[in-house]
């Protein structure tokens, strides 16, 4: 989950916890990619902002993509003037629990 609002991605995080994912958190996505590439073995899902400081939630899922071609993301965002790549959906803001579970849900199918 990369998300540089704290408290949006603490609520999502929590959320997803209850319900048994194992999620990785970050602020930006320079922390993500790092995490990922250093101490991870891959990664199942994606889960970000579009608009992140330095490097977007695109640019991001763009990056891990090279290393892991299957990776599936949801994005969050307000903003839903942008075409998303393959493998990748939206999550409008505001959003709430029933529907961020259902986008995970059928993000890993």
């Amino acid at each position: 989950m990369t998300e540089d609002e704290a408290l949006l991605r603490e609520m999502i995080v929590r959320m997803l916890r209850l319900e048994g994912y194992l999620v990785f958190e970050f602020g930006t996505a320079e922390a993500t990619i790092e995490t990922v590439d250093r101490h991870l073995r891959g990664v199942d899902l994606l889960i970000s902002d579009i608009h992140l400081p330095q490097k977007d939630g695109l640019c991001l899922f763009d990056t891990l993509r090279q290393s892991y071609p299957e990776l599936r993301a949801v994005f969050v965002s307000g903003d839903c003037t942008f075409k998303l790549p393959q493998g990748a959906s939206l999550l409008s803001k505001p959003f709430d629990r029933q529907r961020l579970l259902s986008a995970v849900r059928e993000a890993l199918q």
